[in-house]
């Protein structure tokens, strides 16, 4: 029904941990995306456990119809918790597929965000 983009990770860091930095419960098996949140997940129990996450890069394609009925539905109760509007999307039922990348991209989240990709366009400059 949608498709977006998500990143692999290995390093358990302060992107990890950043609440602005969006996780996205990803199977490879699958290639679907079953949740997503700000909070640190998937949860390592222990150092050997989990040896990856995956960071969501929040673009994304609908199909018209799962754009139909996103559009019209009111906000779901985990979107509302975490503030985040594909949930809502999840909560329809409606399926979330995603494509792994491997650019490193900058998203723009926070203000602090904005300077440090003015940061980027300005040493590309030079």
């Amino acid at each position: 029904d949608i498709v977006t983009m998500v990143k692999r990770k290995t390093q358990f860091d302060q992107e990890f941990l950043n609440p602005n930095r969006v996780k996205a419960i990803y199977s490879e098996t699958s290639g679907e995306c079953h949740y997503f949140s700000r909070a640190p997940l998937p949860h390592k129990r222990t150092q050997s456990e989990i040896d990856k996450w995956f960071l969501h890069i929040g673009f994304y394609s609908y199909k018209p119809q799962a754009l139909k009925g996103f559009c019209s539905a009111a906000p779901s109760h985990y979107e509302k918790y975490e503030g985040l509007e594909q949930l809502r999307a999840i909560e329809q039922g409606l399926r979330i597929g995603a494509i792994e990348i491997n650019s490193e991209l900058i998203g723009i989240d926070t203000p602090d965000d904005v300077s440090l990709v003015e940061g980027v366009l300005s040493a590309q400059e030079k």
